[in-house]
C-alpha cells in the first residue's frame, strides 16, 4: 500500500483536527449556549413590553420586532352593569402575531392571560405542541376603562436565529480556517520536507563520495539536529576509516619486520653462514610475530562481542590474581594489591585480556613497583615509571599511536573498547610519581 506523503499526511491531520474542534464548539452551543439566550429571551421581552406600554400611554408608535408578538387588550365599561371586562378583540397586534396564532391552542391561552387579573406582572413558560412559549405581560390601570393589557410573547425562533448565525459563522470560519492553515502547513512543510529531502540526498551519496562530502548543519531545530548528528556520524566513520588504514600499514611493518629476520637468519645458518646458535633470534622474533596475531585476533574479537555470551559476575580480585601469577616470575619488580570484592558484569576471559594489557603495559615501564587497588567496584593500576606526556593521553587508546619511549600499539585500544562493551570507562593520568590507570563503571 502506497504511504501519503508527509505534506498530505500534516495537512489531513489539520483539516481533521479543525473539523472535529468545530464540531465541538457547535455541540457545545447547542447544549450550553442555549441556556444563556433563554435568559435573553426573557429580558428582551421585559424590556420590549415595557417600552410598548410606555409608547401606548404616550400614544406613540413603537417599532414592531420580529421575533416578538404584540397583542394589547383594552378594558371596556359595562353600561348597564358599570362593571370593568377586558374586550377580548384585541386592541392591537403586531404583524408577526398571526404567524404565532396559526397554533389556535396558543391563541386561547393569550386570551386566558388576558383574563387573569391575578398575576402582574405576569411571566411564564408554556410548552404547546411542539414548542416552547415565553411570555411577558403587563397590566396598566385595570381599575378605569383606559386600561389596557400588553401581552407579549414568542416561540424558539429568536434562539433558532441566533444558532443559525453562530453555525454560519463558525462554517465560514472552519473553512476559512481551512484553507489558510493548509496554505500555510503547505509553505512551511514544502521547506521543511526540502530540507529532510537534502539530508536523505546527502546520505545517500555518502558511500559514493567516501564519506569526503560534508554535510549543512546550520540551523536550531530538531532537523538541523539530526543533521549534525549524522555530520558526526560521518566524521566518526572518515577517523574510522583512517584509523583502518593505519592499522593496515603498521600490521604490514611489524610483520613484515619479524618476518624478515626469520627469513635471513634461517637462510643463514642454512648457508653456514652462522651456526645453530643464532635460533635464539628466530625464536625471538616468532615470539614477537605470534604475540601481534594474538592481539589481532584480539581485536577482532571485540566485533562479535555480543550480549548473548556468558556475561557474568565476575570477581575482579580473581582476575587480577591470575594475571599477576602469571607475570610475577617475569616481572623483578614489585606487585602490590589491595582488592576488595568487586565485581563487573563481564565476560571472564575478555575482562582478563583488558585488564591484562594494562598491567603489561605498566610492567613495561614501572621502575620499582606495581600497585593496584581495588576499592567500590573502582580499580586503579599505577606504575612509578616516567610520566606521559600530556599530549599524548589523548591518543593513547588509539590503535598503533605510539610514545616517546615505544609502542602502545593495539593492546589499549583493545582495552578500550573491551571494557566500554562491559560499560565500564577507563581513563590515564599523570600522578606523583608515575602514572595511573583508572576502570569504573559508566
Amino acid at each position: 500500500m502506497k504511504r501519503w506523503k508527509l505534506v498530505t499526511q500534516i495537512s489531513v491531520i489539520f483539516t481533521i483536527v479543525t473539523v472535529i474542534i468545530s464540531l465541538v464548539f457547535v455541540l457545545i452551543f447547542e447544549f450550553g449556549f442555549q441556556r444563556v439566550y433563554s435568559k435573553e429571551i426573557i429580558y428582551e421581552l421585559t424590556i420590549y413590553s415595557q417600552e410598548v406600554v410606555n409608547k401606548v400611554k404616550e400614544n406613540d408608535r413603537f417599532v414592531p420586532n420580529e421575533y416578538i408578538g404584540i397583542t394589547i387588550y383594552k378594558w371596556k365599561q359595562d353600561p348597564e352593569t358599570g362593571e370593568y371586562y377586558v374586550d377580548l378583540n384585541p386592541y392591537y397586534t403586531t404583524p408577526v402575531v398571526d404567524d404565532f396564532f396559526m397554533n389556535v391552542d396558543l391563541k386561547d391561552y393569550i386570551k386566558e392571560l388576558a383574563l387573569d387579573e391575578t398575576i402582574d406582572p405576569l411571566e411564564v413558560k408554556k410548552k404547546i405542541g411542539n414548542k416552547t412559549y415565553n411570555v411577558r405581560g403587563v397590566k396598566y390601570k385595570p381599575e378605569t376603562a383606559n386600561g389596557f393589557y400588553v401581552l407579549a410573547f414568542t416561540d424558539d425562533r429568536y434562539v433558532k436565529a441566533q444558532n443559525e448565525d453562530f453555525t454560519q459563522t463558525l462554517r465560514f470560519t472552519t473553512l476559512t480556517l481551512i484553507v489558510l492553515g493548509n496554505i500555510t502547513l503547505l509553505l512551511w512543510s514544502r521547506l521543511v520536507v526540502g530540507r529532510i529531502s537534502y539530508l536523505e540526498d546527502e546520505i545517500s551519496l555518502l558511500v559514493k563520495t567516501n564519506y569526503e562530502r560534508p554535510i549543512d548543519t546550520s540551523g536550531r531545530d530538531e532537523i538541523s539536529s539530526l543533521a549534525k548528528s549524522v555530520e558526526k556520524m560521518r566524521v566518526e566513520i572518515l577517523e574510522h576509516e583512517q584509523i583502518k588504514r593505519e592499522i593496515m600499514q603498521n600490521i604490514s611493518h611489524d610483520f613484515k619486520t619479524p618476518i624478515s629476520v626469520i627469513k635471513t637468519y634461517a637462510e643463514a645458518i642454512q648457508d653456514g653462514i652462522t651456526d645453530e646458535s643464532e635460533i635464539g633470534v628466530i625464536i625471538k622474533q616468532a615470539d614477537t610475530l605470534n604475540h601481534k596475531v594474538v592481539q589481532l585476533l584480539q581485536l577482532n574479537k571485540i566485533n562479535y562481542l555480543t550480549n548473548d555470551q556468558n556475561i557474568e559476575e565476575v570477581f575482579v580480585k580473581e582476575i587480577i590474581k591470575n594475571i599477576v601469577n602469571k607475570n610475577k616470575y617475569k616481572f623483578d619488580k614489585e606487585f602490590v594489591l589491595d582488592l576488595d570484592n568487586s565485581t563487573y558484569l563481564a565476560i571472564p576471559d575478555s575482562l582478563e585480556i583488558a585488564i591484562g594489557n594494562i598491567i603489561d603495559n605498566a610492567m613495561r615501564y614501572a621502575k620499582t613497583k606495581i600497585v593496584i587497588v581495588l576499592q567500590n567496584k573502582k580499580l586503579t593500576i599505577y606504575n612509578d615509571g616516567e610520566q606521559i606526556n600530556e599530549e599524548f593521553i589523548e591518543k593513547i587508546f588509539k590503535p598503533y599511536e605510539k610514545g616517546h619511549k615505544g609502542e602502545f600499539g593495539l593492546g589499549m585500544s583493545i582495552t578500550q573498547q573491551t571494557l566500554a562493551f562491559f560499560n565500564l570507562s577507563i581513563s590515564v593520568k599523570n600522578v606523583r610519581k608515575g602514572v595511573m590507570f583508572v576502570i569504573e563503571p559508566i
